[in-house]
């Protein structure tokens, strides 16, 4: 049987996609930077040190892979596939996002498009997961603003296809468990219907019992709100860029694929704010 690797088993899909593959029963090793004991095998590891990497990837034939959203991005990448590579690795399925495209005038986008053409050029099997953005985000990004009574985004009146980010992990964990089927393909995961800001906070306010407005703002203003908060400028640079794609419709789609995948249908916005309502209380 294959024994796969997982790569940011701490994060948001990480922690999701490690309880999916126990329930069926799919061996693997969780890594972090920060993992600690678990009830299953766990390894450390380091994307600047790519020796530590060869040798968590070791004896292991498949490599879930999924780095933080950072400047070094592309040169974690590059690490852990050449580490892949000596270690014995086969098949990569990488975590990606909706519209990745090296051609893309986006810059989140065009970095993501970039990375997804270093696996594929890696001369390894692949498969890759583009997801869109999560309903999670107003949980824990927008978490205080939720509380607060008021989300300021310059989204405009935009409509996004918001994923739960536990569809992502069973889509992930889907593909994970029979890899060769998957060899080459790309899977557009997202919700089941594209929604507004709004929408969904009047979904979150149901649950909450309270009104909770959506106010659209300037890129600038949104800028100046995230230096505020000490956020990394190439942060900013990958979150404008997608409010700014976001506008034009590009992540309004709505793809039939995590149906495809696991014969289910995907979570719903009053489902995912059902189910985090403790989140905000």
């Amino acid at each position: 049987m294959d024994k796969i690797f997982v790569t940011g088993a701490t994060g948001n899909i990480g922690k999701y996609l490690v309880k999916y593959l126990r329930e069926l029963k799919v061996p693997f090793t969780a890594g972090s930077s920060s993992i600690t004991k678990q009830e299953y095998p766990t390894s450390r590891i380091d994307y600047e040190d790519e020796e530590s990497l060869r040798l968590a990837f070791k004896e292991h034939n498949i490599l879930f892979l999924l780095t933080p959203d950072s400047e070094n991005s592309m040169n974690w990448v590059h690490n852990a596939i050449e580490a892949a590579k000596e270690a014995g690795i086969k098949h990569i399925v990488r975590s990606s996002g909706i519209g990745a495209d090296a051609e893309s005038d986006y810059f989140v986008f065009k970095e993501l498009g970039e990375i997804e053409n270093i696996v594929k050029n890696s001369g390894l099997n692949y498969t890759i997961i583009q997801p869109n953005s999560f309903f999670q985000n107003f949980a824990t990004f927008q978490n205080q603003t939720v509380k607060n009574g008021a989300v300021f985004l310059p989204h405009d009146n935009a409509k996004v296809s918001y994923v739960d980010v536990r569809d992502v992990a069973l889509a992930i964990a889907t593909v994970l468990k029979e890899a060769d089927k998957h060899k080459s393909k790309t899977y557009v995961i997202t919700g089941g219907t594209a929604i507004s800001d709004q929408e969904l906070l009047d979904e979150i306010g149901k649950v909450l019992n309270k009104r909770i407005s959506y106010i659209s703002v300037s890129d600038q203003d949104t800028i100046d709100t995230f230096r505020k908060y000490h956020m990394p400028e190439h942060n900013i640079k990958q979150l404008i860029s997608l409010y700014q794609a976001d506008r034009t419709g590009l992540t309004g789609l709505v793809s039939p694929d995590f149906t495809k995948l696991t014969g289910k249908e995907s979570r719903t916005s009053h489902v995912f704010a059902k189910d985090y309502r403790s989140y905000w209380k």
